[in-house]
């Protein structure tokens, strides 16, 4: 084969190539003027989900709860209570029964536990609201709420233990104020604690280097 014949595929073959590059070169440029599309996805915040009827039902009753807890705590004394129970002075079962209920619902360590782990599960059922990420079968979310309700009661156990230890009034004689603010910090977190499980991660975490470092968390 002569040059001549070679160098003709040559050329052609070099033409073709610095069209690709042109074309290469004029996409780029094109794509760097144009702006970016945005996704519709990436501009909104996540929509709320829909949540089921018994969902529904669920948080209406827990917010009831909640109220009727708090206004429990408030007003009801449970001394009246205890002493028949201490001192062995129960007339029947009906009686101690009731006695029991009453310091359950009332008393400052019992209703405040339970303050804890209602307001654990609205946290919950508000991060699904929300559109939050989450299991969606049936048995998922249950779960997800039985772990809500665990987290919040170890609010209760870690706010009660700071209360013991790091206060000189005792837990069972607080005042109206004290009672109330008690009541609104440990419901404050165990609503946060069951709405981001990250923050009660991290809880866990400053818990374990506090024990590790023998001192109480604060």
């Amino acid at each position: 084969m002569e040059d001549g014949e070679i160098a003709g595929p040559i050329r052609a073959f070099v033409a073709v190539g610095a069209g690709i590059r042109d074309s290469s070169a004029s996409t780029l440029v094109r794509a760097s003027v144009v702006p970016p599309t945005v996704l519709p996805w990436a501009t909104r915040e996540a929509s709320p989900r829909r949540l089921a009827l018994a969902e529904v039902a669920a948080g209406g009753l827990a917010f009831a709860a909640w109220m009727t807890l708090l206004a429990a705590g408030i007003a009801v004394g449970t001394q009246d209570f205890i002493d028949p129970v201490r001192n062995h002075k129960i007339a029947g079962a009906v009686e101690l029964i009731g006695c029991l209920a009453v310091i359950v619902a009332c008393h400052t360590v019992t209703n405040t536990a339970m303050l804890c782990c209602v307001s654990a599960f609205l946290g919950a059922l508000g991060f699904r609201a929300v559109g939050g990420e989450g299991p969606g079968d049936p048995a998922g979310r249950r779960d997800a709420y039985v772990a809500a309700v665990t987290r919040g009661f170890f609010i209760f156990l870690i706010v009660q233990s700071g209360s013991i230890l790091l206060s000189d009034q005792a837990f069972t004689n607080l005042s109206l104020e004290k009672y109330i603010r008690l009541a609104g910090l440990s419901s404050l977190l165990s609503f946060t604690a069951g709405y981001n499980p990250d923050v009660f991660r991290q809880l866990m975490d400053r818990v374990n280097k506090n024990l590790a470092a023998g001192t109480v968390p604060k």
